[in-house]
């Protein structure tokens, strides 16, 4: 397939797509965009919600059953010592805090640096990571309103809540050495005991928490998969509600354009008839003989021409929209059609004596495949805007340039010494029926059609346009084209 072809080919597919369907896509695109925010922050707020739920339960619950297990031993260990104080102080620390619970184990470090465990695996563990610490010179815990996590390698049970019924023996528990050792995680909190005055030890209680950790970052790891999960549909049924909110508005635009087009297309005859009916008035000597009646008929005349442009802008708008106008697609020298372009305009200028240049390099090539009575429409809206806003003795400039960077091109510019565009206006010049409403422009004929018809035109070849513009300077009007 040749290149030529190509090119024609795309220019016939942007063609078929509404310019307007940019606005509609851009809300609908913001319509989506908001359902999703709004979405997403109900969803956001759920997961943080569940998040801080399941880190109670699984990191922080565990937290507190330690420091509760250490003071239930320190209370009842001070309490029953207080109470009968004949027993043996070695069996009261034996069984206030040396006994085991649930997953819980219990280390007792004399003062001689003697360490004494539970009879439980865990104890056991918990021995392991103590020592472990205290070789890497980590700082324990000295009081049972703080705690830390240990991780190392030791032997573990799994979590399986044991007979509350069987009676608790040391044969219960099982040898380190029958068990393999294993990463663990336990909570420790610390607290020294000591009897009339004199230290006993410290007493540690650590419980192992590597089932809850698991637990943890699992449903962490399947809550951020459900969350991403969830902001995809969130996204999706945004979409489709928005799509369903612009159903009424693209319901009422096609009937505008219908209307318009429909209304254009009616009233091209009756204005052809009026025409015809005031030249063959014209015609008449007593209208002649009448400088009255002369004045009368020439402005009825214009005003017809001007409501018979008015139409046929209107109804190449409602065309384009539609995607029913065509482009007949051929290759062309583009500085020959903008030269006779500027020999049609040069009598409208030399009425406000406005000089016209005309620059291009005659080297370079300005063949593009485009519809060169579209082209030429697009040219005569530029150079008659500019001469239109350009007051008299100014100077009017139309500028081919070559585009040498891919994608090659022809860039159009349009250069003027006129009353320029503020600013703020600049982006909406080519918006349907748009002007800048100034006092120095109001009486300046005009709908605001042209301009919308030019980025029409561009945009159907696959190009851009645009503007740039000084205040009380001039403008630039720049188009750029593919070959």
């Amino acid at each position: 397939m040749q290149e030529g072809s190509v090119i024609k080919w795309t220019n016939k597919w942007l063609l078929r797509r509404r310019p307007n369907d940019n606005i509609f896509k851009q809300t609908q695109r913001s319509l989506t965009w908001k359902y999703s925010m709004i979405l997403i922050a109900f969803l956001l707020l759920f997961v943080i919600i569940l998040y801080a739920l399941l880190y109670y339960l699984l990191i922080f619950s565990p937290t507190i059953d330690v420091h509760e297990t250490m003071e239930q031993k320190i209370h009842g260990l001070m309490q029953d010592r207080e109470d009968d104080s004949d027993d043996s102080l070695d069996e009261y620390i034996e069984y206030y805090t040396l006994y085991d619970t649930y997953a819980m184990g219990n280390v007792l470090i004399e003062p001689s640096g003697e360490i004494k465990t539970g009879t439980s695996i865990y104890s056991a563990s918990l021995k392991t990571l103590i020592q472990k610490a205290r070789a890497n010179g980590i700082t324990l815990p000295v009081n049972r309103s703080q705690h830390i996590v240990l991780e190392g390698s030791a032997i573990r049970l799994p979590e399986q809540r044991p007979d509350k019924d069987a009676p608790k023996t040391k044969q219960q528990s099982l040898s380190k050495n029958a068990l393999t050792p294993q990463p663990i995680r336990m909570i420790i909190t610390g607290e020294p005991i000591y009897n009339k005055g004199q230290p006993i030890g410290t007493l540690y209680v650590g419980k192992d928490v590597t089932g809850s950790y698991h637990q943890f970052f699992n449903l962490m790891m399947w809550l951020g998969a459900a969350f991403l999960l969830f902001c995809a549909l969130a996204v999706y049924f945004s979409y489709r509600m928005a799509a369903k909110a612009m159903v009424p508005i693209l319901a009422s635009y096609e009937q505008q354009r219908k209307f318009t087009a429909d209304a254009s297309h009616e009233l091209r005859t009756p204005l052809s008839v009026l025409l015809s009916s005031i030249d063959t008035l014209q015609m008449e000597d007593s209208v002649e003989q009448n400088p009255f009646a002369a004045k009368v008929v020439n402005n009825m005349k214009e005003e017809i021409r001007r409501m018979i442009q008015l139409s046929g802008s209107l109804l190449t708008l409602a065309r384009s929209d539609s995607g029913h106008s065509e482009l007949n697609l051929h290759e062309h020298r583009l500085e020959a059609e903008a030269a006779r372009t500027m020999e049609s305009i040069r009598p409208l200028a030399e009425a406000k004596d406005i000089q016209l240049h005309y620059e291009y390099d005659p080297h370079a090539s300005f063949t593009i495949c485009c519809d060169v009575e579209r082209i030429r429409q697009l040219l005569i809206i530029l150079l008659d805007n500019a001469v239109k806003y350009t007051p008299e003795g100014g100077q009017v400039a139309l500028t081919l340039e070559s585009i040498h960077e891919k994608p090659h091109g022809v860039l159009i510019k349009v250069r003027d010494t006129g009353i320029g565009i503020p600013t703020e206006d600049q982006p909406h010049v080519f918006d349907r029926f748009y002007r800048v409403d100034k006092s120095r422009t109001r009486q300046i004929e005009g709908y605001g059609l042209g301009l919308s018809i030019a980025r029409w035109i561009t945009e159907a070849h696959g190009g851009s346009i645009q503007v740039e513009s000084v205040l009380g300077e001039g403008s630039t009007f720049t188009v750029r084209l593919p070959e």
